[in-house]
């Protein structure tokens, strides 16, 4: 089992913590898309504002968006909203469009 932590305006608008038994972390944003309507259409329109995501599996940040394909065993997940212009903690920013593709392609 799994802690998802969503901060910020993520997680003010879909609820700031989840506990879940998921495989990936893609796994992960589709079951918040089917307990909270909207979230896909919010990660589309952050997108198309710019904002882009931090997030941290473990004691690591995604550095690769191919991870959000490895297994999460019991890594606990915390996702940051980052907007345009900043830098993200310590790894790549993962674009939200690349979340929403593979997630909903998949």
């Amino acid at each position: 089992m799994q802690t998802v932590v969503l901060e910020g305006e993520l997680g003010n608008r879909f609820g700031k913590r989840w506990k879940m038994n998921c495989n990936t972390l893609l796994d992960t944003f589709k079951l918040i898309e089917c307990q909270r309507k909207g979230f896909r259409q919010y990660m589309m329109e952050c997108n198309d504002a710019g904002i882009q995501f931090d997030i941290k599996r473990g004691d690591a940040y995604l550095e690769d968006e191919s991870e959000l394909l490895l297994k999460l065993n019991n890594d606990d997940v915390v996702v940051t909203p980052i907007p345009a212009g900043s830098k993200g903690a310590a790894g790549k920013l993962i674009a939200a469009i690349i979340i929403i593709y593979a997630g909903w392609a998949i």
